[in-house]
């Protein structure tokens, strides 16, 4: 048995299909401050699908203000560990979760040109878990006391970062779950799927400034945040090439967590 439409039924969900084209930016949908837009493109046909925000310096200045008054006031950051986690799953089931998946699947499938069998049965599905997971996490893992002698206390103590500069693609769910306030720039090739995921965080109660998302090339969006002193971490998953540099162009006290890969020049 499989979950999976027939073709025509997969054609006709193409046709229907419409696609975000936002930036968010302390809770608001909105495009880049210039007003610019570049286009998205189906790899597998060559066309273009949607036009999307090309952010800036600006738009990056933009959402690492709002993360860090959304971190300060502690509309997130100091919300009670129960009350956390009840986002963290309405975001993956609350009703309507199977019209939300095949949101997800087919814009995935458009955005990226993977093949149907797996956005449905692997991208969609382990995104789902690693939300899930986390939001589990949130008040099950606190700080722990280690063994020492009577006159001597040792704590491991859990605090989160601040403000975090995600340049994805793995690390939402655990920033979220650690408190943070987010600063996310989306693959420009393949940037729906954030999108998507950024809006639905609002629509199930996540605080306006806590999950911005900011679109646009690396050059434009992605070293703005490596270089920008009021964020506090940076994660990069990406070229070997690419992560020099975020190293290169970090500030003094910013904390550089990278997972690199692929071929370098180097």
């Amino acid at each position: 048995m499989t979950d999976l439409l027939s073709k025509s039924e997969y054609q006709k969900v193409a046709r229907e299909l419409t696609f975000p084209a936002f930036a968010v930016i302390d809770g608001k949908l909105c495009g880049a401050a210039s007003g610019a837009t570049f286009a998205t493109i189906n790899p597998v046909m060559g066309e273009r699908f949607a036009d999307i925000p090309a952010c800036s310096q600006e738009d990056v200045d933009a959402a690492v203000a709002s993360a860090r008054t959304a971190f300060d006031d502690g509309r997130w950051s100091k919300l009670h560990p129960a009350r956390r986690p009840q986002a963290g799953h309405s975001q993956t089931g609350r009703p309507g979760r199977t019209e939300r998946a095949g949101t997800f699947r087919d814009g995935k499938r458009l955005d990226a040109g993977k093949t149907l069998f797996d956005c449905q049965t692997v991208d969609v599905p382990e995104t789902v878990n690693v939300l899930r997971w986390h939001a589990e996490a949130i008040d099950k893992i606190y700080d722990q006391v280690s063994s020492a002698s009577d006159g001597h206390i040792a704590m491991i103590v859990r605090e989160p970062v601040d403000v975090v500069g995600l340049v994805l693609p793995w690390n939402i769910g655990p920033s979220l779950a650690a408190s943070c306030s987010l600063v996310v720039k989306s693959a420009e090739d393949t940037s729906l799927t954030t999108m998507r995921v950024a809006q639905l965080a609002l629509e199930v109660g996540i605080p306006p400034g806590v999950f911005n998302v900011v679109t646009g090339t690396g050059p434009a969006v992605g070293e703005p945040i490596g270089r920008h002193r009021d964020i506090d971490m940076v994660s990069f998953t990406g070229s070997t090439d690419t992560g020099r540099r975020f190293l290169s162009y970090s500030v003094e006290s910013k904390e550089i967590v990278l997972e690199m890969g692929g071929k370098s020049r180097a």
